[in-house]
């Protein structure tokens, strides 16, 4: 055999496939050596950095890398043994999907130990976690703003002017720089984003309503199921796996409910609320509509960035709420000043402060961080109703909602999790669009 030739002119024999085509923004945490001396072909630059391990495993690597630019990057993963850590000087092998799909898919095509360090290693321009304190601050006054709304301002026109306000300052923004994504759309597109923004619509006219008949706490604790709810409805609907740890922390979060719902009847001393479970009744049907309406937008949510597949649905709510409006005869105009007031931040901090600012935070924190950071949103909630409402829980109350968010939170950071409580993450992370 003739071995005058260096390890490089004999590698040049080699039969490789060719290079996956353009790559787009997000990258993979997946990394592979790169030899410059080889241009950029990555695969025989890797090819070559191994050969020294033996033509077998050349010829493996060969087969596995193709599709790491094709298809999801798991079976890459499996047939190399699992993941590679970052190290400096390495080549990142980049997703050709956009940033949001690339994350969905990794969270459920990966454990989660991957899937928390796989975020972006670019400095922000502010400090994460100070931004995701922003934005559990800006959610937690949302109960609060509506509380402080008319009592005779019908739900659905909250909702609606909530909602429309924040398309009036997102929309510009988003067809401007989405024009494309928005063309591509086809009208099977359209119809499911009625479907989820008919769920969203339902939950936000529900939650509104149970703040007018329940306690700030309550509302705020039973509506915050929704991201249990969607991991038991992606593994009811999509087959995926809930583990008995995350079975039993359900289990502990629904005993809180019922707790906090027996403590209504007695913790009304003043006789503020006429029918206390009637509001917690609504509260749960609005996280049952956040938790399909998460679900249900998936797949959706995974071919689009976040701001068109935002506008688009919450354009679809607006038009429905507006419908039930018209429909129950409720008053669009004639409001006071300070109403109108409320409505703009209502639209400013819970919904873009909080909603928007959460999936910034997502690039750069694990979504379990960011999840739990939001449950802050209760707790926060709670505290200023109590404060400037004299509302504070009985001892039942007390109880049962310490139950009920350490029931989510053991779903949302489960130690071993399967991809359905990956979309309790997500969806505890993401939110109903627009409450928190």
């Amino acid at each position: 055999m003739n071995r005058s030739g260096s390890w490089r002119d004999r590698l040049r024999h080699i039969r490789m496939p060719p290079q996956p085509g353009p790559v787009r923004q997000r990258e993979l945490a997946l990394d592979l050596p790169l030899e410059p001396q080889l241009g950029q072909e990555t695969h025989r630059g890797v090819g070559a950095s191994l050969a020294r391990l033996g033509g077998g495993a050349v010829d493996l690597l060969g087969r596995a890398l193709p599709s790491v630019g094709e298809k999801p990057e798991d079976e890459a993963l499996r047939l190399l043994g699992g993941h590679l850590p970052s190290r400096p000087g390495r080549h990142r092998v980049a997703d050709p999907r956009p940033p949001h799909q690339a994350v969905g898919r990794r969270q459920q095509a990966f454990p989660s130990s991957v899937v928390r360090g796989a975020v972006a290693h670019d400095a922000p321009a502010f400090p994460p976690r100070l931004v995701l304190l922003f934005g559990v601050l800006s959610v937690g006054v949302s109960a609060i703003l509506i509380r402080y709304v008319d009592p005779d301002i019908p739900s659905v026109t909250i909702a609606f002017y909530r909602l429309f306000l924040t398309l009036v300052i997102l929309s510009p923004i988003t067809f401007t720089r989405y024009r494309r994504e928005f063309a591509r759309l086809s009208g099977r597109d359209l119809l499911v984003a009625l479907g989820i923004g008919v769920m969203l619509a339902i939950h936000f006219a529900a939650w509104i309503e149970s703040l007018f008949h329940t306690t700030v706490a309550s509302s705020v604790i039973i509506v915050s199921l929704e991201s249990i709810l969607a991991a038991l409805a992606a593994a009811v609907f999509f087959g995926e796996r809930l583990g008995m740890r995350a079975l039993m922390f359900i289990l502990l979060a629904f005993s809180g409910v019922v707790l906090l719902a027996v403590g209504d009847l007695s913790a009304d001393p003043q006789g503020r609320f006429q029918d206390p479970l009637y509001g917690d009744l609504l509260a749960f049907i609005g996280a049952v509509a956040a938790a399909v309406y998460l679900v249900g937008g998936r797949r959706m949510r995974q071919r689009l960035h976040l701001l068109p597949y935002v506008v688009i649905v919450y354009w679809m709510c607006a038009v429905v709420l507006l419908a039930i409006a018209l429909g129950q005869g409720a008053p669009l105009s004639g409001f006071a000043a300070a109403d109108w007031g409320l409505f703009l931040l209502m639209a400013l901090f819970p919904t873009i402060g909080g909603h928007t600012l959460f999936n910034w935070c997502l690039r750069y924190l694990p979504a379990a961080t960011v999840s739990t950071a939001i449950l802050g949103e209760p707790l926060i909630a709670s505290l200023l109703a109590a404060l400037l409402f004299t509302e504070v829980p009985g001892p039942l109350g007390v109880v049962g909602g310490i139950l009920a968010l350490i029931g989510i939170l053991g779903v949302v950071r489960g130690q071993h999790p399967s991809p359905a409580i990956d979309s309790a993450a997500e969806g505890a992370a993401l939110g109903p669009s627009g409450r928190p």
